[in-house]
């Protein structure tokens, strides 16, 4: 597990190495605006900059996990996620 804004952007950007308090500000205006358009969310689900999150954000940029099939039906890579 890691904290949120680290599984957003695991790596600094070049010019930013070093530091991670750009990474933080960029999670936590994201929050913001996520926060402002879902204001519910928050009761299903407390996001916050520094909470420990899933690895699914590391995971979904290698393929390696079903994240996908959330957003739409694809029969072949959960068959293939599966399988493998």
């Amino acid at each position: 597990s890691l904290p949120y804004w680290e599984a957003q952007e695991p790596l600094p950007p070049p010019g930013e190495e070093g530091t991670i308090e750009p990474r933080r500000q960029r999670t936590g205006d994201a929050l913001n605006i996520s926060n402002t358009l879902m204001p519910y969310f928050q009761l299903m689900h407390e996001m916050t900059i520094d909470h420990i999150h899933e690895d699914i954000g590391l995971m979904v940029q290698d393929f390696a996990s079903g994240f996908f099939t959330t957003l739409t039906h694809l029969p072949r890579w959960s068959d293939y996620l599966r399988d493998n």
